[in-house]
């Protein structure tokens, strides 16, 4: 058996966008489906977990726009599992049209119980044979914050219906719009999104209130394409607003085709969103603009 899984979707129009193109949101949405999709070919899908009390929780996610699909373009989707480290899956997908690449995405999944929502370390029937350990994108890691980053209040949300799934929380995929939701309209409308990446911290139920904060950097402040000089091995290279991020193992996607730093990175806007729910982090986005 082959470990990397297909399928094709056609770009609808209430998935797009002011400009006909992919939302955030529905980026997330279809690489989701397609991590499902990987997992029960692998041998634990939603339905394995499920009688045992369980299921596939994501931990994190980052993906990379190149060419962001437009209303009525017929994309693929390739998801292959990158193998597993401790409670974490790894799991990576790509998305092309024809024969682009337009978007590529890492991602980290946990197993946990429905009773209590406690950390499953077995397999859940999990075929290790098609782990893809020839893959060239690097594992899925956390976030890490300036600590010097100023933040704003960015208003709040409440959970509400629309925003559950069969789990009784929001669902992850809502945070990416929330994220986006918490931008200036104008400053959306004037620019592309060029990579986004998200952890996940504390699940947040429904009638619960989340407090956003913003913060923003730009290249000539210091912020090369959303990595930080700080983070990258330098003495405060931690995230002092959720400890969990300290002590990770650094990983960024690469530029498509090898690219190294080049000036883009002049054009590149980086944003951080904050939520917390009763003065507890339960995520935080990144989000680079160009």
């Amino acid at each position: 058996m082959k470990p990397v899984v297909s399928q094709t979707f056609r770009i609808e129009s209430y998935e797009t966008d002011i400009k006909r193109r992919l939302k955030p949101l529905f980026v997330q949405n279809h690489l989701q489906e397609m991590a499902y999709q990987g997992s029960e070919y692998c041998g634990a899908s939603y339905e394995v977990l499920r009688k045992e009390g369980l299921f596939w929780a994501l931990n994190r996610m980052h993906f990379r726009v190149y060419e962001m699909p437009l209303w009525g373009d017929h994309v693929r989707i390739d998801t292959w599992s990158r193998g597993q480290m401790g409670p974490l899956w790894h799991r990576n997908l790509r998305i092309f049209r024809g024969e682009e690449l337009c978007i590529e995405a890492t991602s980290a999944w946990t197993i946990l119980s429905l009773d209590g929502r406690g950390i499953y370390r077995g397999d859940c029937g999990f075929d290790p044979n098609l782990h893809y350990s020839e893959d060239t994108l690097p594992f899925c890691t956390k976030i890490i914050v300036p600590a010097d980053l100023q933040m704003q209040p960015a208003g709040s949300h409440t959970v509400v219906y629309s925003d559950l799934d069969s789990n009784q929380h929001a669902n992850n995929c809502m945070y990416t719009q929330w994220a986006v939701d918490a931008l200036p309209l104008d400053y959306v409308r004037g620019h592309d999104l060029y990579d986004f990446q998200v952890c996940y911290y504390h699940e947040i139920r429904p009638g619960e209130t989340v407090e956003f904060k913003l913060g923003r950097e730009n290249a000539e402040s210091g912020l090369e394409g959303g990595i930080s000089r700080r983070a990258e091995g330098g003495s405060d290279a931690t995230d002092e607003r959720h400890p969990k991020a300290q002590n990770e193992p650094k990983g960024n996607l690469p530029l498509k085709g090898g690219r190294g730093v080049e000036n883009i990175y002049n054009q590149v806007d980086t944003w951080y969103l904050l939520g917390y729910v009763s003065n507890t982090q339960c995520f935080v986005v990144r989000m680079e603009f160009k």
